[in-house]
């Protein structure tokens, strides 16, 4: 658990780190939204070159850098458009549309 001090805390695992498995994700049980949250998720898909998957309306994929499109799967669908964030603010528009 890692808690803000506005308030927000949020449930952070990381299969891999926890053991010897190869790291390959994380995963944000959110309870609640602030923005040292926000800040905190884009820091982390940004120190791990890890694009962010939402679980919300339209299923976006949002990338942290530019260069992330070229690794993107061929067959991620023609619905879904990826998202570039630069910063937390871009990313706080996108998780609360």
């Amino acid at each position: 658990m890692v808690a803000f001090p506005d308030g927000v805390d949020v449930e952070f695992s990381a299969r891999g780190l926890e053991s010897d498995d190869p790291f390959s994700g994380c995963a944000f049980h959110v309870r609640g939204c602030g923005d040292s949250l926000i800040a905190f998720m884009f820091e982390v898909a940004r120190a791990g070159d890890m694009v962010i998957l939402p679980a919300m309306e339209g299923n976006p994929i949002v990338l942290v850098s530019e260069a992330q499109e070229a690794h993107l799967p061929l067959d991620i669908g023609d619905d879904v458009e990826p998202i570039c964030v630069r910063a937390p603010s871009d990313l706080a528009a996108v998780l609360t549309g």
